[in-house]
């Protein structure tokens, strides 16, 4: 299962642009790999908890949401990582694509702070 680039990721980019694509990037990282790392042992602590007493108390839709979101940060991480070694640097495309992964990591950014919370507000059950 592939991820799919939209056509307004793909947005026109002015060069005199870089910096500020750049920037919005290494942001975009920052809080998704901060996500990642909070979410994971999350999802661990519900797939290595003992006893039917624990599992019959979770609910399985939210953890299946959260394993579809890791997966899927996994993937994005995966592609984000092959452009980076494919491309050339200050190429008018390349900030193309570096806006168009940063528009996918906010998009996962937010679906993580939504399962955050999500799974916050289920362990406090």
């Amino acid at each position: 299962m592939g991820r799919a680039l939209y056509k307004s990721d793909l947005q026109s980019v002015d060069p005199t642009t870089h910096a500020t694509i750049l920037a919005n990037w290494f942001e975009a990282v920052a809080a998704f790999y901060n996500h990642y790392n909070n979410l994971a042992p999350c999802a661990n602590k519900y797939y290595l908890q003992k006893g039917l007493r624990s599992i019959k108390n979770r609910n399985p839709f939210l953890i299946n949401k959260l394993r579809t979101l890791l997966s899927k940060m996994k993937q994005e991480l995966k592609s984000l990582l092959l452009d980076l070694e494919q491309a050339e640097t200050n190429n008018l495309d390349n900030c193309k694509q570096l806006a168009a992964h940063t528009r996918i990591l906010n998009r996962l950014n937010r679906e993580a702070e939504t399962m955050r919370l999500l799974t916050s507000a289920e362990s406090d059950n």
